[in-house]
């Protein structure tokens, strides 16, 4: 039965499935210079790529990234340097498996946050991975692997979406379809991102009263506008942008949500159109800052093959030159087929909760205002679109857009 596999798979292409499924809320200093640089760079790339689809959207770079690194370790030749280019890692696969390897067991959370990666490779029964792949995959990006029966298409999908489901809280579902599982599928990676936090000064539930937020200079609708009067946040004006900043720390503070908000209610064209400068690490100033920010939820399910392929990932969907023989096979055995994400972000006022394919009262001491201050708050009104990404140690977890808060 094994030798049919391997004689299966060299005068037949194979598919390799990918899927990650995401939900929100490092090592030495040098791995995590070289990952936050390389993560700022992907996010803003990564961003512009899918960034003219739906009015809100979320994309967790963090996951694709190490998912993709993985595939990577996998990958032999020009198929492993399109994707080596397109993450912005060193041209060295050893250094960037050991900058991962230490990177990752520092995302767990400080007690303040939750933060819950988990990564899993179904494998078809009796089908041969390579031990090394094996051994990379479990040593260095913690990934468990399973043998599965692709055939019995409705159980395979079930047990692979429970898996998703429970390890991001029960907040994504349904990210594998049986009819995804064909006679070609050989290996399934699954990725999940479970992120909860709560805001180190919480909106006040009785501030949030229902105001005008303008998708465009005519175009406006009444939303949940919660407010923050009392505070001290880290705050920047832009110029070069035309727009300002402001950040907002989780519990803990190694976690915080960035707000980036044009000036002008029709700016965010403009202002992602400049994503490279938007995402890039920025001095912020303690200012006391009055806060208006819409509750907003966004889900968002993207097929990113498209976006991968724009970027010059070409090679890896080719049947003619995919070379994944690290993970099984010889060069052209293995393609990868689909590259799926789903993730989803739920924005209040106590707490961010994000998950993608995410009580104690405690307070910033920082953060607290005085009873009575002598100057007057500099306004933050989100009341128009704009950007956010959430970040953790430098790392960029998720970002995304606001265009419409209701839906």
């Amino acid at each position: 039965m094994i030798w049919y596999c391997y004689h299966f798979v060299r005068t037949m292409k194979v598919l390799l499935v990918f899927f990650i499924a995401v939900t929100t809320s490092l090592g030495d200093d040098l791995a995590l210079q070289e990952f936050t640089y390389s993560n700022n760079l992907f996010s803003s790339s990564i961003y512009t790529k899918i960034g003219a689809t739906a009015p809100n959207f979320l994309v967790c770079p963090l996951s694709l990234e190490i998912v993709l690194a993985m595939v990577h370790s996998g990958c032999r030749g020009e198929t492993a340097e399109e994707i080596r280019t397109a993450l912005h890692l060193s041209n060295n696969k050893n250094e960037v498996e050991k900058s991962i390897k230490s990177l990752l067991p520092s995302l767990t959370g400080n007690g303040f946050y939750t933060l819950h990666t988990a990564d899993k490779m179904y494998v078809k029964n009796k089908y041969p991975i390579r031990p090394n792949f094996k051994k990379t995959a479990r040593e260095v990006y913690r990934v468990h692997s399973e043998n599965i029966i692709f055939s019995k298409k409705v159980k395979a999908a079930k047990t692979m979406n429970y898996w998703v489901a429970r390890n991001t809280k029960n907040k994504i579902h349904d990210i594998v379809f049986p009819a995804s599982l064909t006679k070609r599928t050989r290996v399934v990676l699954l990725n999940a991102v479970y992120f909860k936090a709560d805001w180190s000064t919480p909106f006040p539930r009785a501030s949030t009263r229902k105001e005008y937020f303008f998708k465009s200079v005519f175009d406006s609708i009444l939303v949940d506008m919660m407010h923050q009067n009392d505070a001290y946040f880290n705050y920047h004006e832009s110029p070069e942008l035309n727009s300002k900043f402001l950040e907002l720390p989780f519990r803990g503070e190694e976690a915080s949500m960035v707000i980036a908000l044009p000036n002008d209610r029709t700016g965010l064209v403009s202002l992602e159109n400049r994503m490279d400068k938007v995402l890039e690490p920025r001095d912020f100033n303690m200012e006391y800052v009055s806060v208006a920010l819409p509750k907003f939820r966004v889900g968002t399910k993207i097929n990113l093959r498209n976006s991968l392929r724009s970027l010059g990932v070409l090679k890896v969907f080719s049947e003619a030159h995919a070379d994944l023989s690290g993970i099984s096979g010889r060069k052209g055995d293995l393609v990868l087929d689909e590259i799926l994400q789903k993730a989803f972000i739920d924005v209040g006022e106590g707490a961010v909760e994000a998950a993608a394919g995410s009580d104690a009262d405690l307070y910033s001491a920082r953060s607290a205002a005085p009873a009575f201050s002598p100057i007057a708050p500099t306004p933050f009104v989100a009341d128009h679109p704009f950007i956010f990404y959430v970040k953790i140690k430098k790392i960029i977890v998720f970002v995304g857009r606001v265009r419409d808060p209701t839906l």
